[in-house]
């Protein structure tokens, strides 16, 4: 076992204290264990018996010793020994491998292979394992080089277990603390990626970013907007971000009503939505397009698409789609509203609100006030952007310097006669959700359009529900949420330019976000609503649960967290297991997740660990995981529950059981130890984002 312990960082006056320490080890079984120090006070009328009780009887004569010698701070140190008591911290992060010979053998040359004291040497080589690092840009902590490598950061109170990301597949073997003239605070390692002598043995330079914050659950690094936040995209080819903004502003002179008013009167504000670039490594402001917000302008989704070029069929057009909707005008006509109309108004705005974050005023003008006269109809308008290089300028550090130009704009044509609520690509073309608004016979529509001639001309078109809150596609298949009316999934046939429907889940069903989930040739469609669960649909036509057009719902799982965004990823390739696609999440309250497809074998493992779980261990507030995690909807079930979800939470405990407990349970279930931990170390290495 290696072990190193290391005293927490500012801690002051308490620094040679024994209950500031942490205390970090590597056992043989490549289990990475983490304890933190604390004091036990057992009370203070019998602290003499208990330190006679707790103490051996060489200690006893050590204390006798240094009491007769006079050595005060030697005995003091022993009492205070005799009192630190070590909690064992829970952490992500697993070194061992699917098989655990790759964790012993990564630390043996070749030369070393057919050597018979190899054992002695692999012992000697493993010391060096836990690597001490000290003042690293402000941090401390320990690096734990190996295959996976990974830092463990001394935080304030807590202590951070981070993976280290070189290159695909590339170890740590040693490392140390680099300092120069040019760097100070940079590390020096020896990567490895173990397939060639040539691939070994590279000596390479790391250093941390300053403003890179490691005293979190994940590294982050914080840059102040001085704005709100409403959507995020990444430009890949200029390596900028993209984001949609509001700032609270007073209202311009000429526009605030007229009229004398009597007393203090509140200052006058309003929300302006603007479109902003941010520089790639920096994410400072470069450039800004601010929408119209005379007419109350909102943008309600951003987007990045490749669009088919007529010019050039065989190339593709990174472009920024951005939908809006005008509600000036239905905001004035709200005024005019009777009670009832703005009591449907209200209530159904709420629910619009969560389920697509927008602003208020923007749920309240979905289309819900009687009448077909411009004062009361909303408007929307699509904007086309595209990123281009500034000539003549540098940007920081001597970089290219990119700007937004408006290349489109539906303005300039006519107003969308419905706000825009969604859009994404579709094989080149351009997919967008309209409505609904008063006169759309149907509510909501989806269209394509069609880049021609740098504008866009519209090719095909769907009737939907009342409102789409979602909008996702992958190749020819499309599916998308509606607020009420749940999933439904599409297929756009070019030949003909149509979009047909294929199945749609018949129960009403208030959608937050969908997306993908693909399993080697299975394709599944993962939804969030509005009661806090997830759900996965497939269609399968020759199952014997098939309908005529209706999904299958092949999964159900309380999640107990709103999520209102899924984001696909894509999973280490597994040749036996073909092309995977996860899905990560966010959630209103600020959590992350992932939902990530399983082999049949390793489910069925993993099933069987949980359901021993479920009565091995004691359970956060006393509720039962198989209680709490069970399907609820918001109306009555008319159909079976669909347990065939895992709680990665509850399969994470087993990793920091002690070595008993888990033996004991892996024999329970006629498995090793080590299968059961390459299965949760696939898990693990399948949804890290590093």
């Amino acid at each position: 076992m290696d072990i190193c312990i290391r005293p927490l960082p500012d801690m002051g006056e308490r620094a040679q204290d024994p209950a500031a320490l942490c205390l970090v080890a590597i056992t043989s079984h490549a289990d990475l264990l983490i304890y933190k120090s604390f004091c036990y006070d057992a009370g203070a009328g019998d602290s003499n018996d208990v330190m006679e009780a707790g103490v051996g009887a060489a200690e006893r004569g050590a204390a006798a010793a240094a009491a007769a010698s006079g050595s005060k701070v030697m005995a003091e140190t022993l009492r205070a020994m005799q009192t630190v008591r070590f909690s064992k911290q829970v952490h992500d992060m697993m070194l061992r491998g699917l098989e655990l010979k790759k964790w012993q053998d990564f630390f043996g040359d070749e030369p070393e292979l057919g050597d018979p004291t190899r054992e002695a040497s692999l012992t000697v080589l493993r010391t060096a394992r836990l690597i001490p690092l000290e003042n690293v840009n402000g941090e401390r902590g320990i690096l734990v080089a190996g295959r996976h490598p990974a830092v463990v950061v001394f935080g304030r109170g807590f202590v951070r277990v981070h993976p280290w990301k070189l290159e695909l597949n590339e170890g740590v073997r040693s490392a140390a603390r680099f300092c120069s003239g040019a760097a100070s605070n940079d590390i020096v390692c020896i990567g490895d990626k173990g397939e060639g002598r040539n691939m070994r043995g590279m000596l390479k330079i790391c250093s941390l970013p300053r403003d890179l914050v490691l005293d979190a659950y994940w590294p982050v690094r914080i840059k102040q907007l001085s704005c709100t936040v409403h959507h995020v995209c990444y430009h890949p080819p200029s390596g900028c971000h993209v984001i949609i903004s509001s700032v609270i502003d007073e209202m311009d002179e000429e526009r605030k009503p007229e009229g004398t008013f009597e007393g203090k009167v509140p200052m006058l504000v309003e929300e302006r939505y603007q479109l902003q670039l941010l520089a790639p490594y920096t994410l400072d402001v470069i450039d800004t397009h601010v929408f119209d917000y005379v007419n109350g302008e909102q943008a309600l989704c951003l987007q990045l698409v490749h669009m088919k070029n007529t010019r050039n069929p065989d190339f593709l057009l990174p472009l920024i789609a951005v939908g809006t909707v005008c509600a000036r005008a239905c905001m004035r006509a709200g005024m005019c509203c009777t009670a009832r109309t703005r009591a449907v108004i209200t209530g159904l705005g709420e629910k619009l609100l969560a389920s697509t974050l927008i602003p208020r005023a923007c749920a309240h003008m979905q289309g819900f006030v009687n009448g077909e006269s411009e004062a009361s109809r909303s408007t929307g308008r699509v904007y086309v952007f595209e990123l281009s290089e500034v000539v003549g300028e540098e940007g920081l550090q001597g970089r290219v310097s990119f700007k937004i130009k408006q290349i489109f704009s539906s303005a300039d044509l006519q107003d969308i006669k419905a706000p825009v609520t969604a859009l994404c690509q579709l094989e080149g073309y351009l997919l967008v959700a309209q409505g609904p608004n008063p006169g759309m016979i149907g509510g909501s529509k989806l269209y394509v359009y069609e880049w021609v001639e740098e504008k866009l001309v519209g090719r095909a078109f769907f009737d939907a529900h009342l409102y789409i809150t979602t909008l996702k596609t992958i190749k020819f298949f499309i599916i998308f949420g509606d607020v009420h009316h749940s999933v439904h999934l599409l297929r756009w046939r070019e030949d003909i330019r149509m979009l047909q429907l294929l199945a749609r889940d018949p129960m009403q069903l208030s959608v937050y976000a969908t997306e993908f989930i693909v399993m080697g040739n299975q394709l599944g469609i993962i939804a969030s609503d509005e009661q806090r669960n997830i759900q996965i649909f497939i269609f399968n036509p020759n199952s014997p649960y098939y309908r005529r057009q209706q999904l299958i719902c092949q999964a159900d799982l309380h999640v107990g967290t709103h999520i209102n965004k899924f984001i696909r990823w894509r999973m280490p390739l597994r040749p036996q297991l073909g092309v995977r696609l996860a899905a990560h999440f966010v959630t209103l309250d600020g959590a992350f997740g992932c939902v990530c497809p399983l082999s049949q074998k390793a489910y069925q493992r993993l099933l069987a660990l949980q359901t021993k779980l479920e009565t091995a261990v004691p359970h956060v507030a006393g509720l039962n995981p198989r209680t709490w995690r069970l399907f609820r909807p918001a109306l009555s079930m008319k159909r079976r529950y669909s347990k065939n979800f895992l709680d990665g939470n509850l399969l994470g405990r087993y990793i920091h059981l002690d070595l008993g407990l888990q033996l004991q349970l892996a024999s329970a279930l006629h498995q090793s130890r080590d299968v059961l931990l390459g299965d949760l170390y696939e898990l693990l290495v399948s949804t890290q984002i590093t």
